[in-house]
């Protein structure tokens, strides 16, 4: 059942769960990357299989980030594999030669290209296109949230502690201290830092300000979160309905956030368009809504959708003219998204 924008586009389906997804940057593929590891890319417009390369033995896939040029995918074992995007051929392989074999659970591409971040346990490491390796010292525990900001510099989130990096040095240029364990970590193009907490609540800072706002009163763990493209917007799950804090005048801090509800289960999935205040979720209930929001974070059912089982991933399309969505049932499904 589809209805308003949303129109036939196609579906497939992957072997095991999917963990990441994504399209290139010129619109021709859409990348899926499921639990055993294995890396599928479909033709964006058809959804035929341009190719897919299998899961190595024993490394489950973990993380999905999609360059301009390049993507990589993590595994549990500890390896980063580097594909180029057109016949996925194996571009470079990286690992921790820190030797802490960790998992590498979030990886992010520079804005450039030209670098790729990692999280390797207790540090964040950063591989340049040479093959040079720079870590951050250890944090004080896993690290649980990572974003990189601008080519050369980052963010990254631990148990009770947030830190700004510039690549190449040894301390950081900015630390924040909060109460709570890092759930999820979104930075704003603008620079705001949000962080959303285990104690359903979430934090945020302003570029420059020491003091945080603090937002709680979550049925759940808000694990969602989405900036969109003007920083005005902030997205976040907590349970069926969404909740959206605007960053216009003097807000968030005082004011009503918007409160979007449609979906009968937690949502799972949250993805602000590229261009425009058009909001994507979807939720535990297979269902996937499209949203048209306002400057105050109110909104209005744009076009509605189900997947074939809980919503894992949503992903725009480069042009906004497609929407992707995957689920817990391993189905890809991407519809086309009327003007």
């Amino acid at each position: 059942m589809k209805t308003g924008i949303l129109r036939e586009g196609w579906s497939a389906r992957v072997d095991e769960y999917p963990v990441g997804a994504g399209f290139s940057a010129d619109d021709s593929q859409a990348f899926v990357l499921d639990a055993s590891g294995a890396l599928t890319a479909f033709d964006a417009r058809s959804g035929a299989v341009r190719w897919r390369v299998g899961g190595q033995p024993g490394a489950a896939g973990v993380a999905l980030a999609v360059g301009r040029n390049r993507l990589a995918t993590s595994a549990q074992d500890g390896s980063v594999f580097v594909r180029e995007l057109e016949r996925g051929g194996l571009v470079s392989t990286y690992a921790d030669a820190r030797g802490g074999g960790a998992w590498v659970e979030h990886l992010a591409w520079s804005r450039d290209g030209r670098s790729l971040a990692a999280t390797v346990g207790r540090r964040v490491c950063v591989w340049s296109e040479d093959g040079s390796a720079w870590y951050t010292p250890e944090h004080g525990s896993t690290v649980g949230g990572l974003a990189v900001t601008e080519p050369g510099h980052l963010v990254s989130a631990c148990a009770s502690r947030i830190l700004c990096w510039t690549v190449g040095t040894n301390e950081p240029t900015r630390t924040i201290e909060f109460a709570g364990a890092p759930a999820a970590l979104v930075v704003s193009l603008s620079g705001i830092i949000a962080c959303s907490s285990h104690d359903r609540s979430i934090r945020f800072w302003r570029p420059g300000a020491s003091h945080e706002s603090l937002m709680s009163g979550y049925a759940n763990k808000p694990t969602a979160l989405d900036f969109d493209a003007s920083s005005a917007l902030l997205a976040t799950s907590g349970g069926e309905t969404i909740t959206v804090w605007s960053f216009t005048g003097n807000g968030p801090e005082g004011t009503r956030p918007g409160q979007l509800s449609l979906h009968a289960l937690p949502v799972t999935a949250l993805r602000f368009s590229h261009r425009d205040r058009t909001l994507a979720s979807g939720g535990r209930d297979g269902g996937v809504v499209v949203w048209r929001l306002a400057a105050d974070g109110t909104g209005t059912t744009a076009g509605t959708a189900l997947a074939h089982g809980p919503v894992t991933v949503l992903a725009w399309r480069a042009d906004d003219r497609a929407l992707l969505a995957t689920d817990a049932e391993g189905g890809v499904t991407v519809w086309r998204v009327a003007a």
